[in-house]
């Protein structure tokens, strides 16, 4: 079962009263495969600790958030079967600036290489 999360996110976050960080996002091609998004979010970069299941809309909330320490976010999809897909560009809450910003990927081709893939695994129709 092929899925599909955009390899390029748009979006939007707000950080309400430091205990919640809402975000917002777009996929570049419509599919009838995905069942659901997952935000997943955690303490470090790409160490997600809890996930939110926000069901077949393009955004969601997480609850219970520290406003003290960054905190990192991605997304994926889900199918109908349960098969899911990687992580979105993974995104960091910045404490100092107070905004949602794109956490630098761990490798400099990561971007490249993960556009590769989904036009490798989905192709074009």
């Amino acid at each position: 079962m092929r899925i599909l999360l955009a390899a390029t996110i748009a979006i939007m976050a707000t950080f309400a009263n430091a205990a919640s960080v809402s975000i917002a996002w777009d996929v570049p091609i419509e599919t009838n495969n995905v069942a659901g998004y997952i935000i997943h979010y955690g303490p470090a970069s790409g160490d997600y600790t809890g996930t939110v299941d926000v069901g077949n809309v393009l955004s969601g909330r997480v609850d219970n958030v520290s406003g003290e320490d960054n905190s990192y976010y991605a997304i994926s999809a889900y199918s109908e079967f349960g098969v899911q897909s990687g992580y979105s560009i993974e995104l960091m809450w910045d404490v100092e600036r107070a905004q949602l910003v794109p956490a630098r990927p761990r490798n400099p081709h990561f971007i490249e290489r993960l556009v590769a893939w989904f036009k490798r695994w989905f192709g074009r129709r």
